[in-house]
């Protein structure tokens, strides 16, 4: 299948990163408009509107480049891999970018949920997936009990890394090892 059109120029869509990345730390979520973005990055809106609908959708992209989830070296031991999970979460929601974008993509998503759950759902499957791995492995080795919902116990560690993040500046490996301690007691 051929495309119309000439392709996409890769070093607008770099410029086009970065600016939205500068401009969300800079300005908030809600300071960030397209058409300022266009003129910060050198181009016209309608570069930006060939790409993305809308704002929302072009501060994700920007925002939360989700790349291919890489299995951490887990130790065999529930609560040291709780604290490497919740690490890794807390880690990716204090970048500066993603700190700036939540809160005012949060209050999009209550109007409108879609983009939460796709967003949601190309983030979260792989923690998902680790947390199920690391609780029945805990629980083979007597460390942890059946019967736990791990959506909720994913929910609870998520809403405890989201909350860390947006409010505290603190380390994030010991915040990280606070909440996984929770967890594990929680679940043993």
């Amino acid at each position: 299948m051929t495309s119309v059109g000439r392709p996409r120029d890769p070093r607008v869509d770099e410029a086009l990163r970065r600016v939205v990345q500068e401009l969300l730390v800079a300005e908030g979520y809600s300071g960030l408009t397209v058409q300022g973005v266009a003129r910060a990055a050198g181009v016209s809106p309608a570069t930006i509107y060939r790409r993305f609908p809308g704002k929302r959708e072009l501060v994700e992209w920007a925002a939360f480049q989700v790349t291919e989830w890489v299995e951490p070296a887990w130790t065999g031991d529930y609560g040291k891999d709780l604290t490497i999970l919740t690490e890794l979460l807390l880690g990716y929601l204090v970048q500066p970018a993603v700190r700036a974008a939540v809160p005012g993509l949060l209050s999009e998503y209550v109007h409108e949920g879609s983009g939460y759950l796709a967003l949601l759902a190309a983030t979260i499957t792989p923690v998902r997936e680790a947390l199920g791995t690391l609780h029945a492995e805990a629980i083979a080795r007597g460390e942890a009990t059946e019967g736990v919902d791990l959506d909720a116990l994913l929910e609870v560690l998520l809403g405890a890394v989201l909350l860390e993040a947006m409010t505290r500046s603190g380390g994030t490996r010991t915040a990280a090892a606070r909440i996984a301690d929770v967890a594990r007691r929680a679940t043993a």
